[in-house]
């Protein structure tokens, strides 16, 4: 790999740096981001904000993650992002806030409504967590996460038993037994945290 920014036609200029933060190289991520060329493209705050975050740089990649959030409204990752960002900094209401606009903006999007559910587990009633959970796994019967949450969720709030279940799937599987072991250890926010 080069150092040089400059792309063939078509490619996506950003590869370098999204190589460079798979391997952890956050100053060398940094470093291409840095290049004119570079600094504007869409996506480029959002890896600007996780090579400063993997740097340790918490408070920096925070303001670059709501640079990013601003630049891309309607980008369900950088949202995302932006509120567990929040949450890592202990900053859960503001992030609750991102993620009920994300929602309303874009309705159909899984992931804000998930995380949002989940730093509910901090203040809100278990039952009305897993109500909410339940729903939205009704409405995703793809998303094999919320599908194992919900049914954790009914677990712990006493409406299942803490049994095996089969999600016809091997990982899920595996992840529900590691999710009754949580279970039988720790209080509901842990398990999810």
């Amino acid at each position: 790999m080069t150092d040089d920014v400059g792309a063939p036609p078509g490619a996506d200029a950003l590869a370098p740096v999204r190589e460079r933060l798979r391997a952890r190289d956050y100053a060398g991520a940094e470093a291409l981001l840095a290049a004119n060329a570079l600094r504007n493209l869409p996506g480029a705050a959002l890896l600007r904000a996780q090579a400063a975050w993997g740097a340790g740089r918490h408070e920096q990649a925070l303001a670059s993650f709501q640079d990013a959030a601003a630049l891309a409204p309607d980008d369900v990752d950088t949202q995302v992002r932006f509120a567990q960002a929040l949450i890592s900094l202990g900053a859960g209401p503001a992030a609750e806030q991102v993620l009920a606009a994300t929602e309303a903006r874009m309705p159909a999007a899984v992931e804000p409504a998930f995380l949002r559910l989940l730093c509910g587990l901090d203040h809100q009633p278990l039952g009305a967590i897993a109500d909410g959970m339940a729903a939205l796994a009704a409405g995703a019967p793809q998303a094999g996460e919320v599908e194992i949450a919900a049914r954790a969720l009914a677990v712990l709030a006493g409406r299942l038993p803490a049994a095996p279940h089969d999600f016809g799937r091997a990982r899920a599987n595996a992840r529900w037994r590691g999710l009754l072991h949580q279970a039988r250890h720790c209080p509901p926010a842990r398990v999810f945290g």
